[in-house]
Parts: C-alpha cells; structure tokens; sequence
C-alpha cells in the first residue's frame, strides 16, 4: 500500500498565507492609531522640579502638569511625558499598578493609544524591597482636532489602594501637528 500523500500547490499555500496575514492584520489595525504629518507647526515644553503626589485609585490631575496648546488649523496634537517615577504600594506586599494618561480639553479626550489604567508607567512588586525611584516616559497622539485653544493635563492614580504614586523633575512636551495636503 503506497502512503498517502498530501500534495500542496504554490497557490494554495500562497492563499493560506495571505488568508492567516489579513486576519491577523485587521485583528492589529482595530488598536492602532497612524497620524501623518509634514512637520510640528507649535510646540509648547513645560518643566518641573516640583514633586506631585497621590495616592488615589482613578485619575487624579497632577498639579502644574498641563499646558495650553493653540492650533490655527486642524491638527493632531503629540505629546511626551517623562518624570522621576515612584510608585508604592504600601506595607501591605500587594504588587501594584501606577498609570498616567494625558487628557485634553475642551472636550475629555485622551491621547491614544488610550489604555486606561491597564498602562503601567510604574509598578511596585509588593515585596519587602525598598522601592527604587526611577525615569519613565510616553508619547500619545490624538486624532484630528479643530483650529482653537486645547490644554493637554497629565492625570496619574495607582491601583490597588492605598498606593503612593510620586511624579518628580518631570517634562511635558506638546506639539501640533498638521495634517499633510491633499494630494
């Protein structure tokens, strides 16, 4: 008795392929965000050596951190925020979570990727080690906004409670960013 073979042509490999590469690839594109532009039109950078602290399960405003952006025409707005983290869970040996997220107003938007409190900026692991203090940072975009004044507010909590979250020597930085033209 001969063994049974399976016999597979080019195209229907190639298919199979391209079948496994588009699920996958609509499965990605659902979270992600592509913003194109040729340049920044504005930029605004603010600096601290003040340290802000919270110890709050949801968002919190981090006091002095936002600035005022003016856009004269649609665009997207990046911004990047990098701080001296420390992030405490307290004596309780739970690990926790801390997160940051930048918001924009008028209007509540959150810069994507917008993750919620699912994005760690910093953790503790609830061990009885000191906690170390560290540098952290992100870059969010928003989509396309309207000509006029927006403020770009960072907002940090740490989960679960009571953990101290510590943002220190901290930069925020904000661009505007023109769409290109209409080719």
């Amino acid at each position: 008795m001969q063994p049974l073979r399976l016999r597979i042509k080019r195209w229907h490999f190639a298919v199979a392929v391209g079948v496994m590469v588009a699920v996958a690839g609509t499965a990605y594109a659902v979270s992600t965000t592509t913003v194109t532009s040729n340049g920044i039109d504005r930029i605004v950078i603010k600096t601290s050596t003040v340290a802000s602290s919270t110890s709050s399960a949801s968002y919190v405003n981090m006091s002095g951190g936002s600035v005022d952006i003016s856009l004269e025409h649609p665009s997207y707005i990046r911004a990047r925020f990098s701080a001296e983290s420390t992030c405490h869970s307290g004596e309780t040996n739970t690990p926790a979570t801390c997160s940051v997220r930048l918001a924009v107003t008028p209007g509540s938007v959150f810069l994507d990727p917008n993750s919620g409190l699912d994005f760690a900026f910093d953790s503790d692991n609830g061990t009885s080690d000191p906690d170390e203090t560290e540098a952290a940072s992100m870059e969010r975009v928003s989509g396309l906004l309207q000509p006029g004044t927006y403020t770009v507010k960072v907002q940090f909590a740490g989960q679960p409670a009571p953990t101290t979250f510590t943002l220190d020597d901290w930069t925020l930085s904000v661009e505007a960013l023109p769409p290109p033209p209409p080719s």
